[in-house]
């Protein structure tokens, strides 16, 4: 990873790494305190040198270098050009902004017209975040959220926010939850899991979203789709085709999964039984199929091992502290 730093100095940076009781890995995370648009080919050097797979740059006004007014063009070029770098280098580059300060802000929640600067902002992102504090009636610490404005990636639903606590002790944050849901990210990650199964468990067999739902409750028809998007955008877990039906409009998706492993016969943990209005898989008397797991065909892959130098500045600095 490579922090961009720019509105701490490496004092103050390092006073608030204390607090925290963080000690940053110098063999993954590597810092630059200065940065200009002129910049870019040392970002992509060190991006290169480390084999980084993420880049934090604090803050986008700062990395404009005081050049650029928020309301010209050319700050929606500056945009551009870290979404240009960002595809070409195959990094995801999270870039701090600040927002507009209002008194008469509803229950102190930002939106897409708070953030400071121009439409160029909003526009030039992949995805957007708002990420702000607030206190919630009878509660000693302030809680923070953090809202899904723009989803292009597709990976969070718009509107979505993730609740944090707050600590005035360590200033460290810890996940609370979804705000407006009754679903727990361990619950999703439980569906998510038990409707991959449905599908191994009945490989080749292919269902519609509305089909798997019916078959795995209490899984809404709505929710079912999130949960097999997220499984089709995957590597190597579900398959994905249209269904061709001759009808007028766009064909329904059916989701299937292939391994070639597993025994006939094999039940489905948690789910109600398949009726027989079910496509069965090819070359089987019942609605019953091999049992398998991608996991025997694909292993998790360790996380990625980022090598190079330290940086070059760190050491100078630490001897000044």
């Amino acid at each position: 990873m490579v922090v961009v730093e720019l509105d701490e100095t490496f004092i103050d940076a390092t006073k608030k790494f204390k607090t925290m009781g963080l000690a940053p890995d110098l063999e993954l995370f590597h810092f630059m305190w200065d940065f200009s648009p002129m910049a870019f080919p040392e970002l992509r050097q060190k991006v290169e040198k480390t084999n980084a797979k993420v880049v934090i740059i604090d803050s986008l006004l700062r990395a404009a270098g005081g050049e650029i007014k928020t309301s010209d063009a050319e700050f929606g070029l500056l945009i551009y050009r870290l979404n240009d770098l960002a595809a070409e280098l195959g990094v995801a580059i999270i870039v701090i902004h600040h927002i507009t300060k209002s008194k008469d802000r509803r229950n102190n929640e930002p939106t897409k017209e708070d953030i400071y600067g121009s439409a160029y902002v909003f526009n030039g992102t992949a995805d957007a975040w708002l990420f702000w504090r607030t206190r919630e009636d009878g509660e000693v610490e302030d809680t923070y959220c953090l809202k899904r404005i723009k989803d292009r990636s597709g990976t969070v639903e718009v509107n979505t926010v993730y609740q944090f606590s707050g600590s005035s002790e360590d200033r460290r944050l810890s996940f609370k939850g979804i705000r407006d849901r009754t679903v727990s990210l361990e619950q999703i990650a439980t569906d998510r899991e038990r409707v991959k199964q449905f599908l191994l468990t009945h490989e080749p067999a292919k269902f519609t979203a509305k089909q798997v739902a019916e078959h795995n409750p209490p899984i809404t028809l709505g929710y079912c789709k999130n949960l097999l998007r997220e499984l089709f955008g995957e590597p190597l877990s579900v398959i994905r085709r249209e269904r061709r039906s001759g009808g007028v409009g766009r064909p329904p998706y059916v989701y299937f999964a292939v391994t070639g492993k597993g025994a006939k016969g094999a039940k489905v943990p948690n789910s109600a039984p398949l009726s027989t209005g079910l496509t069965p898989p090819e070359n089987s008397s019942d609605s019953s199929s091999s049992q398998g797991s991608l996991l025997n065909k694909t292993q998790t892959l360790p996380s990625p091992y980022i090598r190079g130098e330290d940086d070059p500045h760190w050491p100078k600095r630490r001897e000044v502290i």
